[in-house]
């Protein structure tokens, strides 16, 4: 997605053009989905971490997956978690996330 904008600011606007599939498709390819059942809630810097991708990166797709209902975030905590429907729609969708133990 990067490799499509001239700046990580642009990420925002590439991200308004692929399909929630697509989103989907980088948010299991990452890791962030299974990241987010097993561990339950997680900030944008504990999420890069986990991960080791950059934060900027890991926020713009945070951020446009709560806007789009994949993911929840909580203004009050700054914290991101998946409710049991959008770990069953993200799977519909093509995630393949494993039960939360």
């Amino acid at each position: 997605i990067y490799a499509q904008t001239s700046s990580p600011h642009d990420v925002v606007g590439v991200l308004d053009d692929v399909t929630p599939a697509d989103l989907v498709s980088v948010g299991d390819t990452m890791g962030f989905f299974r990241a987010l059942n097993m561990l339950g809630s997680l900030t944008v810097d504990e999420l890069a971490e986990y991960t080791g991708l950059d934060e900027q990166y890991v926020h713009d797709w945070m951020h446009h997956e709560a806007n789009i209902g994949h993911i929840t975030y909580s203004p009050r905590t700054r914290r991101f978690s998946l409710t049991p429907e959008q770990v069953e729609e993200v799977s519909r969708l093509g995630a393949r996330i494993e039960a939360r133990c």
